[in-house]
C-alpha cells in the first residue's frame, strides 16, 4: 500500500521545491521539465494504486 509520503507526485514535488530554493545561491541554468515531472509522477502514483 502506498501511503501519501511515499507517493512518486508528492517526493517529485519535495525534490522541486529544494531545486527552486537552492537555485539563486547556485545560479543553475534550470531546464524547466517540472510539468512533465509532475505527469510523471502521476502516472506512477495512479498505476501503484489501481487508478486511471
Amino acid at each position: 500500500m502506498i501511503t501519501a509520503a511515499w507517493r512518486c507526485s508528492a517526493m517529485v514535488e519535495s525534490h522541486l521545491r529544494r531545486i527552486d530554493g537552492a537555485n539563486p545561491y547556485l545560479n543553475a541554468v534550470a531546464v524547466p521539465i517540472a510539468e512533465s515531472a509532475r505527469e510523471i509522477a502521476r502516472k506512477v502514483d495512479n498505476a501503484a494504486t489501481g487508478g486511471p
